[in-house]
Order: structure tokens, then C-alpha cells, then sequence
């Protein structure tokens, strides 16, 4: 990605309301560099997914997001990082439920759809979820 620009880096409660906030901080700060309303959108679908992951799973008290974008906007990335750690990142074909009406279950697999890149880090302290979207999709 081109040069790029730290929009946000904020930590937020682990709790189910704090997916809202966390979504609304991130296209704030998107619509304030001048990315486009389209790539917001993408974006604000892949917060909202991963940090829903990040509560679900979490086992500490806070998650952590940061936006960065392209000084043009034209690109964004991401990344959602929570505590715990994962033995073993569930493999890309289990991503999608297989019920069509599950409460739950196709958060990664939306994500994987609509991002360039999708990626994880998984380390003593927690599991970091890297993400990248942008206009030329």
C-alpha cells in the first residue's frame, strides 16, 4: 500500500455495543481523509464483523482497532486485535455456515469476499486480524 496515514487506533470494552462504536470511529475517520462513500461501506461491513469476532472470542477485557488509509484514500487497512490466543486458525473452506439462517458463522467469510487481503497473527498476548479494501475492487 502507498504511503499511508494512522486514522485511528483506539481501544474499545469488549461488549456487543462497542462493535457500534467501533464501526462509527472507523468511518469517521475514513470520511474525514476523503475516502469514497463506496469504500466506507465495504469497510464499515468488514469492522463490524471482525470486532463482533473480537467479542466473541476475545478472552480479555478490550479489543483494539486501527484504520489507516492512502493519503489519496484510495486504500485502506485495518486491523482488530484481541486477547487470547488461537492454537490453530480455522481453515478458510470452514468459514461459511452451511445454514443459511445460523445466527452466526459467515463474518470471515464476508470479509474474506469484500477485502483484498485478509490475515492473521497470533502471538502470546493475542490474535491480530489484518485486513485491506480498496477502490479498484
Amino acid at each position: 500500500m502507498p504511503h499511508t496515514v494512522t486514522l485511528l487506533h483506539r481501544t474499545f470494552a469488549l461488549s456487543s455495543a462497542a462493535v457500534t462504536e467501533a464501526r462509527l470511529a472507523v468511518v469517521d475517520a475514513l470520511r474525514r481523509q476523503g475516502v469514497s462513500a463506496e469504500l466506507v461501506d465495504v469497510v464499515a461491513l468488514a469492522t463490524s464483523e471482525l470486532c463482533a469476532n473480537a467479542v466473541q472470542a476475545g478472552k480479555g477485557s478490550t479489543f483494539d482497532v486501527q484504520a489507516h488509509a492512502s493519503e489519496d484514500g484510495s486504500r485502506v487497512a485495518m486491523q482488530v486485535r484481541s486477547a487470547g490466543v488461537l492454537d490453530d486458525i480455522p481453515d478458510r473452506s470452514t468459514w461459511k455456515s452451511e445454514d443459511p439462517l445460523a445466527h452466526r458463522g459467515r463474518g470471515l467469510a464476508i470479509v474474506d469476499t469484500i477485502a483484498e487481503t485478509l490475515d492473521f497473527d497470533s502471538d502470546h498476548e493475542g490474535l491480530t486480524v489484518s485486513a485491506t479494501f480498496g477502490d479498484d475492487r
